[in-house]
C-alpha cells in the first residue's frame, strides 16, 4: 500500500501512520510534506558499552548465584542433598555465564 519516500496528505496520514508502525518506518516532515522514511538501524554498541554491560549482567544475574553457593557451602552440616544442590547450582552458573558471553560478545577488533 505504502512505500519509503511516499508523500502523506490529510485524507491518507492515519493508514500511513498504521504503515508505518507495522514497517519499521516513521513519518517525517520534509520540505513541508509528511513523509515516510525508514528508521535506521541502531549504531552497534561501543567496545566500552559492550563490555558495561556484560559486568551488569555478572553483577546482577551470576554474583547471586555465586553467593548462594558460597553460603551453602558455609553450612557446618555437608550431606549429600547439600552437594547435589551445590553442584546444580555450580552448573548453573556455567551456563548463565555462556549465556552472558554469547549475549554480549566482545568484538574481533
Amino acid at each position: 500500500m505504502f512505500n519509503i519516500g511516499d508523500k502523506l496528505s490529510k485524507e491518507n496520514y492515519t493508514q500511513g501512520a498504521i504503515w508505518c508502525n507495522e514497517n519499521n518506518a516513521m513519518i517525517e516532515v520534509i520540505d513541508g510534506e509528511y513523509v515516510i522514511v525508514a528508521i535506521p538501524e541502531p549504531l552497534p554498541p561501543t567496545k566500552e558499552e559492550q563490555q558495561q554491560a556484560r559486568e551488569d549482567a555478572y553483577r546482577n544475574e551470576v554474583d547471586p548465584i555465586t553467593c548462594h553457593i558460597q553460603r551453602l557451602r558455609d553450612n557446618d552440616v555437608v550431606t549429600p542433598e547439600l552437594e547435589a544442590e551445590i553442584a546444580k547450582l555450580v552448573e548453573e552458573r556455567k551456563a548463565k555465564v555462556a549465556e552472558i558471553k554469547a549475549r554480549y560478545p566482545y568484538s574481533e577488533e
